[in-house]
C-alpha cells in the first residue's frame, strides 16, 4: 500500500494537518516565553499524527 497513489481524501487531510501545524508554529509567538515550549509541543504533535497517518495508511 506504500508505493499505491494517494487518493483526494489523503491528500486533503496531509494539507489541513500541515496548514493547522504551520499556523500554530506562527501563533506560538503570541505567548511570548512559552513561545519555544508551544513550538516543541507542536512538532512533536505533528510527528506523531504523520506517523499515525502514514501507518495507518500503509497496514
Amino acid at each position: 500500500m506504500l508505493l499505491d497513489q494517494v487518493t483526494a481524501p489523503q491528500m486533503q487531510t496531509a494539507q489541513v494537518l500541515t496548514g493547522v501545524t504551520m499556523a500554530a508554529f506562527l501563533a506560538a509567538s503570541l505567548f511570548g516565553k512559552r513561545a519555544a515550549t508551544i513550538r516543541v509541543a507542536v512538532a512533536g504533535l505533528y510527528i506523531a499524527a504523520a506517523l499515525g497517518f502514514l501507518l495507518y495508511f500503509t497496514i
